[in-house]
């Protein structure tokens, strides 16, 4: 590369005529590219910053510079001690020179691969079509005894302990019953119910020893099922026919093909934060080929039959509590009403894992998220009461000694000016989400989907945000299996997340296009270095541009990849609690993906041989 003066350089006056009543969180008009180049720093369209040979003064203006074999005409617009900034004076457009030198992490994903498990030959798989079938009864209020006996001889646990009690002393039975149909004409349809519940919601894993190592596994499934019952209106959810209680009901039967297999993953399983945390479906995948939502979608949707209409709402459910998931080539379809389902899901999920495993930090953000419905923190704080208490009356009638304790307030901070490293890229970083308020746009461009979404997590429950008691959902735009979008789907929700915005499918550029200019709430949005937007989608760049806000990049002095090894390892204490793994090894990443260096170290942990 070369270059060599075509003219003078002239003192420049500071240009003030282009200031606007409109709010930019971005002045560039195109993406800079740090790339691998021996004078080159950085590379845009419209300009690079070039290293200096020495720290003399550039004394000519303009250049002829050299790229990649094609001669360009630049200015110099910028001058410092060891670099200075030019401007071409055309379009730079050699995308493969950018593309073939452009800095990349090293990626680590891992496919999803359905092996060896033939659902046909699972014996419980009668007796949970049964409990599935019956559990959707329940709220049905045009159900009969006959349709409730069908099942009901599915599961020979219920059987047995309905005509029990009917033959009970409490029942005064002169004669023996035998048959279920007088069984429940002696007891009436509102004992049968709490019957029902009380032996399916003991016996619901379908299996004792599947979840054995679980923590007070009663109280957490007393708990989801009465909290999500009771929260579900609060956010318009309905749900027709129990199926969303009823999915949450028996979640956690598919961990059983796993557990069935793998003595240390059932040991692995013992509190809600296991069963919940994204960190979870990277070890099923990296120690089973598959993790739990793609098996469970292949097996309550495509060989069961159930829902159908609702379970890809719970998969949304587990990418509003993780966002940094990748759901691979699982598909899902949007609806308001699985998008409703999958914010209460949420909810619960939170709600649950602060309350029975007393974790501060899920009780923050539970407590905060709830204000959303008019509740200040105390009130708040008093509804998840009502529903301990409701949980332990639960509990105790149906003979069980554990109980749920009451939660309180938590000590909890999660400032970010608190955790970011302390330079200007990071202070940038905040400044320009304080200005989200106004704006009620911004697109984050990173270099690293998993780490950048890992971020978003933050913003949204930081305390020096104003975003932590608004209702929030995330698209995952790579997996969208909709023929369009329309902004009613997200009625309700303050705030859309567009997670990967570069891979949303081209058909749905348009709807975006108008959610983005039209929707009253908050609209982010997120896009990949490597996806060379401003080359290979040219009017998608133009409609976000004003508002990309860069993540601090990996290559150069923002600290920030460290700051991705320092939160990664303080999750992965708290995921792990008392297991022990390779901590140390942390250091060795240099260019590794947030990935990359989670698959590894997972398998640093006794669950791996």
């Amino acid at each position: 590369m070369g270059f060599f003066s075509i003219g003078k350089k002239d003192k420049k006056k500071k240009d003030v005529s282009n200031k606007t009543e409109q709010i930019r969180l971005n002045s560039r008009r195109y993406d800079r590219y740090l790339v691998k180049d021996k004078e080159l720093i950085d590379i845009s369209k419209s300009g690079a910053r070039l290293k200096k040979e020495s720290s003399s003064e550039i004394k000519k203006d303009f250049f002829q510079i050299t790229i990649n074999n094609k001669k360009i005409n630049a200015r110099v617009v910028q001058d410092r001690k060891d670099e200075f900034s030019i401007e071409f004076l055309d379009s730079f457009e050699d995308f493969d020179f950018i593309k073939n030198n452009v800095y990349l992490l090293t990626q680590g994903d891992s496919q999803q691969v359905l092996e060896n498990i033939d659902f046909d030959t699972c014996s419980k798989n009668d007796t949970l079509r049964a409990v599935i079938n019956l559990l959707a009864e329940l709220e049905d209020p045009n159900t009969t005894s006959e349709k409730m006996i069908t099942y009901i001889r599915q599961i020979p646990d219920l059987e047995i302990e309905i005509l029990d009690l009917a033959n009970s002393v409490e029942e005064k039975a002169v004669v023996e019953i035998k048959d279920l149909c007088t069984a429940i004409a002696r007891l009436g349809f509102n004992k049968l119910k709490k019957i029902v519940r009380d032996v399916v919601n003991r016996k619901i894993s379908l299996d004792e020893n599947s979840l054995s190592f679980f923590e007070y596994f009663e109280a957490f499934n007393i708990f989801k099922t009465i909290f999500f019952k009771e929260t579900a209106p609060l956010f318009s959810f309905k749900d027709i026919k129990n199926e969303g209680r009823t999915l949450l009901s028996t979640e956690t039967a598919i961990l059983s093909y796993f557990t069935n297999q793998n003595l240390e993953i059932k040991r692995f399983y013992k509190n809600p934060k296991r069963i919940y945390h994204g960190f979870s479906r990277v070890i099923e995948t990296e120690l089973m080929g598959i993790d739990l939502l793609h098996l469970g979608k292949s097996y309550f949707v495509d060989y069961l039959g159930f829902f159908k209409y609702l379970y890809d709402g719970y998969i949304l459910a587990h990418i509003f509590l993780n966002p940094y998931l990748d759901l691979g080539n699982l598909k899902v379809t949007l609806s308001q009403r699985k998008l409703r389902f999958a914010y209460v899901a949420y909810l619960t999920f939170i709600s649950t894992i602060g309350v029975i495993q007393r974790d501060r930090r899920y009780m923050y953000i539970s407590l905060n998220r709830l204000s959303r419905f008019g509740m200040e923190i105390g009130k708040a704080l008093e509804y998840i009461n009502s529903i301990v208490s409701a949980g332990n009356n639960a509990l105790s009638n149906m003979g069980l000694r554990r109980s749920i304790k009451t939660a309180s307030i938590p000590s909890y901070k999660s400032s970010l000016k608190d955790r970011f490293p302390k330079n200007i890229y990071f202070s940038y970083l905040l400044e320009k989400l304080q200005l989200v308020n106004s704006t009620k746009r911004v697109s984050f461009r990173h270099e690293d989907r998993w780490f950048v979404s890992f971020l978003i997590d933050m913003f949204l429950n930081a305390q020096d945000l104003d975003f932590k008691n608004k209702s929030f959902c995330i698209v995952p735009c790579k997996n969208i299996d909709n023929e369009g979008l329309d902004a009613n789907l997200f009625e309700g929700f303050d705030i859309v997340i567009f997670k990967d915005v570069d891979l949303l499918p081209s058909s749905l550029y348009r709807d975006f296009t108008k959610i983005w200019r039209e929707f009253e709430g908050f609209v982010f949005s997120t896009y990949s270095t490597d996806s060379f937007l401003d080359f290979k989608n040219p009017d998608l760049y133009k409609l976000i541009n004003p508002y990309i806000v860069d993540i601090p990049s990996f290559f150069n002095k923002s600290q920030s990849y460290e700051f991705l090894k320092t939160l990664l390892l303080e999750e992965l204490d708290g995921f792990f609690e008392d297991v022990p793994f390779q901590k140390e090894k942390m250091e060795t990443y240099k260019n590794h993906s947030f990935r990359y260096i989670l698959s590894d170290i997972v398998k640093t942990s006794y669950l791996f041989p």
